[in-house]
């Protein structure tokens, strides 16, 4: 894995290497980028599986995920691809990245919350254990000696105990069908523009640093940045933007985005992110700048 990983993809393993049943290992970023000589170096052999985002929750850009895919098989290991950050202004095609599993988040594309997808390839997916049994899992329960033995599904059905998230279902499938009405060329410029805006607007105040270079931030659809003066303060900003504008609110996450280890890597206990979709506008980023620039005025003075 990477050190910039959401806890979501990140504990499971941590959790597996603490019992003993894996071993773990952390390829170290730089600036928010993947080093793919490292990566080489730490996958070997005896690697059954990489596991990363295809787009960090923090520096945003996007990852060599085609590369790390090549990198992978050649030692003879799968890869598993975060796309949660990714799928909001971008495509994925898991054939040409040739990725083996991908999995994210119905409310990262405009779903509910509650509810999410898992693509694998089908022999894999098949080969997978069963982390919760139960319902419509089995073809069928046979008498087998002193215990009953049942002969499971194939993928997906085997992974589907208990009543399925109807609700969630038509949720998400809405919310795939409203992103393949826009051209998806259009959303990713019109995405890029955006952060492109709020990285070279955020970049003017000497109060706060942007995280990333201007080029890969441009690749993915958020902006984080930290404070450089010492009057900053994150959280403060956040009840600012939700409390202090007339007539307006402002969404931000500020925190440190369930993105421990990427944190403890900056040196700072929280960082500020603006998440940018289809349906955001120019004029959102201007009152954005417009509301740093009174809180700077207020928290700044000195």
């Amino acid at each position: 894995m990477t050190d910039l990983e959401h806890n979501s993809l990140l504990l499971p393993f941590c959790e597996a290497a603490r019992r003993g049943e894996i071993r773990l290992r952390i390829c170290p970023t730089r600036d928010g980028r993947l080093d793919l000589a490292r990566m080489e170096r730490l996958v070997s052999a005896r690697t059954a599986l990489v596991a990363m985002t295809r787009a960090s929750n923090v520096w945003g850009g996007t990852l060599p995920v085609a590369e790390v895919a090549r990198l992978a098989h050649r030692r003879g290991a799968c890869l598993l691809v975060d796309d949660a950050q990714y799928l909001s202004s971008h495509r994925e095609d898991v054939r040409a990245a040739d990725v083996d599993f991908a999995a994210f988040s119905a409310h990262k594309i405009g779903g509910p919350f509650g509810i999410g997808v898992l693509y694998g390839k089908e022999p894999l997916l098949n080969r997978l254990g069963r982390y919760k049994v139960g319902g419509g899992t089995v073809r069928t329960v046979e008498r087998h000696g002193r215990h009953p033995r049942p002969v499971y599904l194939d993928a997906p059905a085997r992974f589907e105990a208990g009543v399925p998230n109807f609700a969630g279902i038509v949720g998400l499938g809405e919310a795939v069908r409203f992103l393949q009405s826009l051209p998806s060329d259009g959303v990713r410029r019109h995405v890029a523009g955006l952060v492109q805006r709020a990285a070279e607007g955020i970049s003017q105040r000497p109060q706060v640093k942007v995280l990333g270079q201007p080029r890969d931030l441009s690749e993915g659809a958020i902006v984080s940045f930290v404070p450089e003066h010492p009057g900053f303060s994150p959280v403060d900003f956040n009840l600012y933007l939700n409390h202090e504008l007339r007539g307006h609110f402002i969404a931000v996450r500020v925190g440190e985005h369930c993105a421990h280890l990427t944190h403890r890597g900056l040196g700072v206990p929280a960082t500020v992110r603006l998440s940018f979709y289809a349906y955001n506008l120019p004029a959102e980023v201007d009152l954005f700048l417009d509301a740093l620039d009174g809180y700077i005025a207020e928290a700044c003075r000195s």
